[in-house]
C-alpha cells in the first residue's frame, strides 16, 4: 500500500513515543502560561501576528499552546493525550502515528491560515483569536476518534465513573464537535479547525485502515515469533 511504501522509505525517521514528548512540551507551555505569559501568547496561532508581523513561527508553535488555564480539564487533556496517544500509536505503529499527528497539524494549519488570508484579502484581519486554545480541544477529539476506530469494545469512564464502550463515547464527541460548529458564537477559525480534524481522520479511515489492520497484525506476529504477548492498558475495565 502507499502508507507501507512510505514507511519503508522514511520510517527510520519516526519519532518514538511523540504524545509523551507533546505531552511534555504542553506542560511546559502551561508553566510559561502562568509564570510568563508575554512569551507564552506567543505561541497562539494569531492572523493578526503572522500576517502584520511576519511572525511566522506561530505556524509551527501553537499546536503547543496550553489548552487554557492550568486546571481539572487541562490535566485531563494531557493525560488523555499520553494514555490514548500511546495505545494508538502500539496498534498502529511509530511511523503511521506520527503521519496522523502531522496530518491533524498539517490540514489544521492550511486550513486556519487560509482563512486567514481570505479575510486579509478581503481587507479584514483576524485578531489573536482563542484558536490555539480551542484547537487543542478538538485535538483530543480526533485523538480519541482514532482510538476508539481500532478499539471500539474497550470500555473507559465516561465522567470518571460511567462505564461505556469507545464507540459511544465517541458518538458523543462527534455530537459535541457538530455542535460547537453549528453555535453562533464559534468563531470561523474555530469552525476551520474542527473540519482539519475531520479531514484528517476521515483521509486517516479512508485510506488507512488497511494499513492499520496490517500494522497490527504484523506487529502481533513478530511478537508471537518472540515469545511476547501484548495487552492493551486497562483504560478503566477489561474489555
Amino acid at each position: 500500500s502507499f502508507f507501507a511504501k512510505l514507511e519503508k522509505k522514511f520510517g527510520k525517521f519516526a519519532i518514538r513515543n511523540l504524545p509523551i514528548k507533546i505531552a511534555v512540551v504542553m506542560a511546559i507551555s502551561y508553566i510559561l502560561w502562568a509564570f510568563v505569559p508575554t512569551f507564552a501568547v506567543k505561541l497562539v496561532f494569531s492572523p493578526y501576528a503572522i500576517m502584520e508581523q511576519h511572525q511566522f513561527w506561530r505556524l509551527f508553535t501553537w499546536v503547543f499552546s496550553p489548552p487554557g488555564d492550568l486546571n481539572l480539564v487541562g490535566i485531563l487533556m494531557i493525560f488523555i493525550l499520553i494514555l490514548f496517544g500511546q495505545q494508538i500509536e502500539q496498534a498502529m505503529g511509530t511511523f503511521m502515528f506520527n503521519l496522523y499527528i502531522f496530518g491533524a497539524w498539517f490540514w489544521n494549519t492550511v486550513i486556519m491560515l487560509g482563512i486567514s488570508i481570505y479575510y486579509y484579502a478581503n481587507g479584514s484581519i483576524l485578531g489573536m483569536m482563542d484558536v490555539g486554545i480551542w484547537a487543542m480541544y478538538y485535538f483530543d477529539y480526533g485523538l480519541f476518534l482514532a482510538f476508539a476506530l481500532m478499539y471500539s469494545d474497550a470500555r473507559v469512564l465516561f465522567y470518571f465513573f460511567i462505564p461505556i464502550r469507545a464507540f459511544w463515547v465517541a458518538v458523543i464527541d462527534m455530537g459535541l464537535m457538530a455542535y460547537e460548529f453549528m453555535r453562533p458564537t464559534t468563531s470561523t477559525l474555530n469552525r476551520g479547525s474542527i473540519i482539519a480534524y475531520l479531514v484528517n481522520f476521515f483521509i486517516f479511515t479512508d485510506h488507512g485502515r488497511v494499513s492499520v489492520c496490517e500494522a497490527r497484525t504484523a506487529r502481533r506476529q513478530r511478537n508471537e515469533e518472540n515469545g511476547i504477548m501484548i495487552v492493551a492498558w486497562r483504560i478503566s475495565l477489561d474489555r
